[in-house]
C-alpha cells in the first residue's frame, strides 16, 4: 500500500520538477541549456553536462543559477536511488536560494528515501509555508507527520487530500486511524466504515475496527468484524497471499483476532492466532513471547525455546526471552546432549537478561548460580577430580571390605 503511494509521489514529483524548472528559469540571467538529444537517456552524461554548468555559474558568482543547477543534478540523483549525494546537492541549493519551495519538496523526498519521516516532514513544512501546494507535497506531508505522530497535522493534511481527490479508500482509512488515536473512536468508526463502503476487501480498515472494539471491550462485536472480514477477503485462501506486504497486512488481522479470543477468555484459540500471524509475519516479537510463555506453561518446552529465540533474533535485548530461554537450557533441555554445553549457553542468555536489567535480583541469582554449575562440570573434567573420584572409588571398597569381614568375624553369622 505505502509503496505504491511512494512510486506514485515520485513520478508525480519528477514531473513538478520538468514542468516548475520552465517558469523559475525566467528568473535567472542565465537559463540552463538543453541537454543534448544524444545523451538525454545516460543519467551519467547528464550528471557531466551538469557538473559543466555548475562550474561555469560558480566561476561567474551567479548564486540563483548555481542553486538551479544544484537541483537539478539532485533531482537525477533521486531518480536513480542516490539519496545521500541528491542530499547533498539540495542543500546546496537552498543554502544559495532559500527562496524556491521545490527545493524544500526535492529535500523532503530526499528524507523520504532516507527513512528519515522526522526530517521529511520539517521539510514539508518549510515547502507548504513558502507556497508549494502540489498534491504529492501534501501526501507525502500527511504520512511523514502520521509516522511521527503529529496527528492533528496529519489529519490536516488528510483533509487537504480528501477534498482534493475525493474520499479514497486509504485516506478515509488513516482518518480513522487518526481519530482513534484522538481517542474519539465514534468518529473512527465513521471514516472506517466509509473506507469499507468504498472497498470492502481492503483488510486494513477490518483490522482497525477490530482493534477498536477491543479496545473498547467489545470482544462479542470484534469477533463479529472478523467474521465479516474474513467472508469479503478470502481471507482463508492461500492464493490471495502475492507478496510479503501482504503477508504482513493479513498478520495484522490474524493478531488482533488472536487478542479477541484472549479477550473472551478462549486463551488456547488465542495462540492458535498468534501462531498464524508470527507465520504472517516473524518481526512480532511480543506475540512471539507470549506464545513462548504459553509452551513453557504447557511443558512445551521445544517449541517455548524456538518462540523464545524468535524474540532474541529480533532483540537480542528482551531480557525476559533471554531469561526464559537460560532457565530451558539450566533445567528443561537436554540438546545438546553435552551438559557442559547446555550450562554455556544457558549462561550466554542469562548474561543477556542481566545485561539489560542488572537490578533485577533473579537475573543475577541465576547468573551467579550457573556460573558455579559450569566451573564445576568443567572441574568434573580435569585429572584432579578423577583423581579424586578413584580416592573415592577405593574408600569405598575398603569400606565394603570392611564390612565384610566383620559379618565374617562375627559368630552370630
Amino acid at each position: 500500500m505505502r509503496k505504491n503511494s511512494f512510486i506514485f509521489l515520485m513520478v508525480a514529483f519528477f514531473f513538478n520538477l520538468l514542468s516548475a524548472c520552465q517558469s523559475d528559469t525566467k528568473q535567472f540571467v542565465e537559463t540552463l541549456p538543453p541537454l543534448p538529444d544524444s545523451v538525454t537517456t545516460i543519467i551519467s552524461n547528464q550528471v557531466q553536462f551538469l557538473n559543466q554548468q555548475i562550474e561555469k555559474s560558480e566561476a561567474t558568482d551567479k548564486q540563483e543559477n548555481t542553486a538551479h543547477y544544484y537541483y537539478k543534478r539532485a533531482a537525477l540523483y533521486l531518480s536513480s536511488g542516490k539519496e545521500n549525494i541528491a542530499l547533498d546537492d539540495i542543500e546546496q541549493a537552498i543554502s544559495l536560494d532559500s527562496t524556491k519551495s521545490k527545493y524544500y519538496f526535492a529535500l523532503a523526498q530526499a528524507y523520504q528515501q532516507k527513512n528519515e519521516p522526522k526530517n521529511t516532514l520539517k521539510a514539508a513544512q518549510k515547502a507548504i509555508e513558502l507556497g508549494f501546494t502540489d498534491l504529492e507535497l501534501y501526501r507525502l506531508y500527511a504520512y511523514s507527520a502520521f509516522n511521527e505522530k503529529k496527528w492533528s497535522e496529519s489529519l490536516l493534511a488528510f483533509e487537504e487530500i480528501a477534498n482534493r481527490t475525493g474520499e479514497k479508500t486509504e485516506t478515509l482509512y488513516y482518518q480513522g486511524i487518526i481519530w482513534n488515536k484522538k481517542n474519539d473512536t465514534t468518529k473512527a468508526m465513521s471514516f472506517l466504515r466509509k473506507a469499507i463502503e468504498k472497498d470492502s476487501t481492503y483488510i486494513p480498515v477490518y483490522t482497525e475496527i477490530i482493534k477498536i472494539y477491543n479496545q473498547s471491550k467489545l470482544p462479542k462485536n470484534a469477533w463479529k468484524e472478523a467474521q465479516f472480514a474474513f467472508a469479503k477477503t478470502n481471507f482463508h485462501s492461500p492464493n490471495k497471499i502475492i507478496s510479503t506486504s501482504d503477508n504482513k497486512i493479513r498478520s495484522q488481522l490474524s493478531l488482533h483476532y488472536g487478542n479477541t479470543w484472549s479477550n473472551l477468555r478462549k486463551r488456547d484459540s488465542s495462540i492458535v492466532w498468534y501462531r498464524k500471524a508470527i507465520k504472517q509475519d516473524s518481526t512480532l516479537t511480543q506475540t512471539a513471547l507470549k506464545v513462548g510463555i504459553y509452551m513453557l506453561e504447557k511443558k512445551y518446552y521445544p517449541q517455548a525455546d524456538y518462540y523464545f529465540k524468535k524474540v532474541v533474533s529480533q532483540n537480542t535485548a528482551q531480557h525476559t526471552a533471554n531469561y526464559l530461554l537460560g532457565f530451558l537450557y539450566e533445567y528443561k533441555l537436554f540438546v545438546p546432549q553435552d551438559k557442559l554445553k547446555r550450562l554455556k549457553i544457558a549462561k550466554k542468555y542469562f548474561n543477556n537478561a542481566y545485561k539489560t536489567d542488572t537490578l533485577k535480583s533473579d537475573y543475577k541469582e541465576s547468573l551467579t548460580r550457573i556460573k558455579r554449575k559450569i566451573e564445576r562440570e568443567e572441574y568434573k573434567r580435569t585429572p584432579e577430580y578423577a583423581e579424586y573420584l578413584q580416592r573415592m572409588r577405593r574408600k569405598e571398597r575398603h569400606r565394603q571390605d570392611s564390612i565384610s569381614r566383620l559379618i565374617l568375624s562375627n559368630p552370630i553369622f
